[in-house]
């Protein structure tokens, strides 16, 4: 994954306003959030899944069939 991308927002069809990637030790997964124009959008991945996928892209944020 590259580190430098930024999902594009599906709503306005720019790249997010705002993206940021943490960890939450709590819960022993990375925090991927986007937020534009208002709202925000999260998406939590485990170590265990990171390892494991072929390879992990930025893709739409807040598309209308993740949001459902």
């Amino acid at each position: 994954m590259n580190i430098d991308q930024v999902p594009t927002c599906a709503v306005c069809r720019r790249p997010v306003d705002r993206f940021t990637v943490t960890y939450d030790p709590t819960r022993d997964v990375r925090v991927f959030r986007a937020d534009c124009h208002g709202e925000t959008q999260e998406v939590a991945l485990t170590p265990v899944y990171m390892l494991n996928a072929d390879h992990i892209e930025m893709g739409l944020a807040f598309e209308r069939s993740a949001l459902r």
